[in-house]
């Protein structure tokens, strides 16, 4: 069995963005994730965006594997391609965000990405 690699964050970060590159037919999603500036943000649980940057916890972040990484930076970027931030109007946050999480992980999922153990999905 192969050893886990021994990467910094910033590395581990930088191998998930070369593997979303590399896939197939991923132009769009590679563009909305690259249009955003990625930060560590060891104050957040796990990940969120603000529409201009996507937040990392960078102990959660580095827990995940690399193609469960690329899965997270194609979550948070399509809650901007959706624009989640700006429909969102007066309707409850909490409420709003799962709900944009059940389509994002559908959506992701259906295209072949890995999604985290504890990602919110259900077909139907």
């Amino acid at each position: 069995m192969p050893l886990k690699e021994n990467l910094t964050p910033v590395q581990a970060l930088n191998k998930a963005k070369i593997r979303l590159m590399s896939t197939p037919d991923s132009a769009f999603f590679t563009t909305v994730c690259f249009s955003l500036k990625h930060v560590w943000d060891d104050q957040i649980p796990t990940a969120a965006t603000n529409g201009k940057e996507i937040r990392f916890n960078p102990t959660w972040f580095m827990a995940l594997t690399t193609d469960e990484q690329v899965f997270l930076l194609l979550h948070e970027a399509m809650h901007v391609a959706y624009q989640h931030l700006t429909r969102k109007m007066g309707r409850e946050h909490h409420k709003w965000n799962v709900a944009g999480d059940y389509v994002i992980n559908q959506h992701l999922v259906d295209r072949g990405f890995k999604m985290p153990k504890d990602g919110l999905l259900d077909p139907q």
